[in-house]
C-alpha cells in the first residue's frame, strides 16, 4: 500500500491496538537484544560520518538546541501546572524508556512522565514518515550505487556475529545506554572498513526486526494512560506545540548548517524514539549514518541532562 517507513508503523500500530484492548504482551529480553544487535548491524554496515569542522559546530549547536529546548518545555509544563520535577523529566526530548526508568530512580511522578513521552514519541513517529513521503525526489538522500563488494561467507558471519554479540553484551554490563545496538555498530563498521566483505542483511529478516522494533513502541501506549488525556488537554497541546517548534529549528540547522539533504534533515530532526527513528529512516531510505549520528547525540545529551535534573532538583 505504500505506507511510508511500512514495517516500523505497521509493528506500532499492530502492538497499539492490542495493548489498548488488554491483550497480555511482553518483549522478551533475548528479542530486544537481536533487534537491537540486526539494527547495529544495518547501521554500522553503512557508517560512513565523516566529522569536520563544520559537521561539529553544527552537531555541538544541534545538542544546545536539544538540551535547550528540553528545559524550555519543562518550564512551560511548570507554569501550566505540572509539578516542577515532573514537567522537566516529562519535556525531556530523549528516549522514552530511559526516561521512565530515570524518573522511577529519581522518584517523580512517572504516570505522567509515561503519558508525555508516550504522546511526542508516537506522534513524531506517525508524522514523520508523511512528511518525508511529500519530499520531492531531489530533496532526497541518493540511493548509492550497486555494491560490488562480496557477501559474507558463514564463518565471515559467524565472527562478525559473535563479536557485535560480545561487544554489546560487554556494553549493556556496563550499563551504557543503548549498549546493544552501539556494540553491534561499531563492530560492524570497524568490519567493513578493514574487509573486503560486505555485511547484507536479508531484506526478509531485516523487515522482520523493524516491525518488531515498531512493536516496542507501540507497547508503551496503554488504555490507563490515555483515560489521563482529558485532564491534561493543555499542557499536552503547548507540550507538542514546543516539541514541533524544537524539530523545525532541528531541521533547518541540520539542512542548512550541515548540508545534509531534506529527507535526512528530517529523520535527524526527529524528537522521536532512537531505534525507531533510525529504523524508519532505514525503511525510506535516507542517509542512515548520518541520522544516526545526530539521533544518537541527542540520546546521550538528554541522558546527560536527566542525570543532572535528577541530581539538582
Amino acid at each position: 500500500m505504500r505506507v511510508p517507513a511500512a514495517p516500523v508503523l505497521g509493528g506500532m500500530v499492530f502492538v497499539m491496538a492490542a495493548s489498548l484492548i488488554s491483550m497480555p504482551l511482553c518483549l522478551p529480553s533475548w528479542l530486544r537484544f537481536v533487534m537491537s544487535v540486526t539494527l547495529g548491524i544495518s547501521i554500522g554496515s553503512r557508517a560512513q560520518v565523516r566529522i569536520d569542522r563544520k559537521t561539529a559546530g553544527t552537531a555541538f549547536c544541534f545538542v544546545l538546541l536539544v538540551v535547550g529546548g528540553s528545559l524550555v518545555i519543562g518550564r512551560a509544563l511548570f507554569h501550566l501546572g505540572i509539578p516542577y520535577r515532573t514537567a522537566f523529566f516529562a519535556s525531556l526530548l530523549g528516549g522514552l524508556n530511559e526516561m521512565v526508568f530515570m524518573a522511577q530512580e529519581f522518584e517523580i511522578d512517572s504516570v505522567q512522565v509515561v503519558l508525555f513521552q508516550t504522546v511526542r514519541m508516537c506522534l513524531l513517529l506517525a508524522v514523520i514518515p508523511v512528511l518525508a513521503r511529500r519530499l520531492p525526489a531531489s530533496e532526497r538522500h541518493p540511493r548509492a550505487n550497486v555494491d560490488t563488494a562480496a557477501a559474507l561467507s558463514r564463518f565471515d558471519w559467524g565472527v562478525l556475529l559473535l563479536c557485535s554479540t560480545a561487544l554489546s553484551l560487554l556494553l549493556s554490563w556496563l550499563h551504557v545506554p543503548a549498549g546493544k545496538l552501539l556494540g553491534a555498530a561499531l563492530v560492524t563498521a570497524l568490519y567493513t572498513r578493514t574487509s573486503p566483505f560486505k555485511p547484507r542483511l536479508h531484506p526478509m529478516w531485516h523487515s522482520a526486526a523493524l516491525s518488531f522494533i515498531g512493536g516496542s513502541a507501540g507497547m508503551q501506549v496503554t488504555a490507563a494512560g490515555l483515560l489521563s488525556l482529558p485532564g491534561l488537554i493543555v499542557p499536552l497541546l503547548a507540550y507538542l506545540c514546543l516539541t514541533a517548534l524544537a524539530v523545525a529549528l532541528a531541521y533547518l540547522l541540520v539542512r542548512r548548517a550541515g548540508g545534509c539533504d531534506a529527507l535526512t534533515a528530517l529523520f535527524s530532526a526527529s524528537m522521536g524514539g532512537l531505534s525507531p527513528s533510525i529504523a524508519a529512516a532505514d525503511a525510506m531510505g535516507a542517509d542512515v549514518a548520518a541520522v544516526t549520528a545526530f539521533q544518537i547525540l541527542r540520546y546521550f545529551s538528554v541522558i546527560i541532562l536527566a542525570l543532572t535534573l535528577g541530581y539538582l532538583l
